[in-house]
């Protein structure tokens, strides 16, 4: 009986393993970014400034992270933003060009605390973006655009 248990209880977790190492992740991300965007217009000059590393603060970019953050399955207003998640979807979408989970963590936790939580996320979000392209991170890794692979199982 107990060799039933065991092996029902190995089977479940390799079925779980071969699923799909990223399920939390919706299949309709790019509509899901489309639709915040729809709802959180920000005009083309600052869109050009976040293309090329400059965010600065406002209340529409802030929402626009928000509502993407929530439909991403990386965020909960209860939870806060889980790291792993947050350095995949940011590759995914093309914003986190490197998915480094532990620079992703880093500005999680040095931001986790700020109220509101749309205060917050702006902060996560700049962080992420400015130290991506910093000159430390340059000269360890070589360019953004070099760096590969995210697989991750949050």
């Amino acid at each position: 009986m107990f060799k039933l248990i065991l092996l029902s209880f190995v089977c479940l977790h390799l079925m779980q393993v071969y699923a799909g190492q990223n399920d939390w992740y919706p299949t309709n991300a790019y509509s899901i970014l489309q639709q915040c965007k729809e709802e959180h217009k920000l005009p083309e000059a600052v869109i050009d400034d976040i293309d090329h590393g400059r965010i600065e603060d406002s209340p529409t970019f802030r929402q626009l992270v928000l509502c993407a953050s929530k439909g991403f399955n990386v965020y909960t207003s209860e939870n806060g933003y889980n790291a792993d998640r947050l350095a995949y979807a940011l590759y995914r979408i093309g914003m986190n060009r490197t998915c480094r989970r532990q620079l992703v963590g880093q500005c999680v936790t040095k931001y986790k605390d700020i109220k509101p939580e749309d205060e917050m996320v702006f902060h996560i979000i700049k962080c992420i973006l400015e130290k991506e392209v910093s000159p430390e991170v340059v000269e360890k890794d070589g360019p953004p655009s070099e760096w590969k692979g995210c697989d991750i199982n949050a």
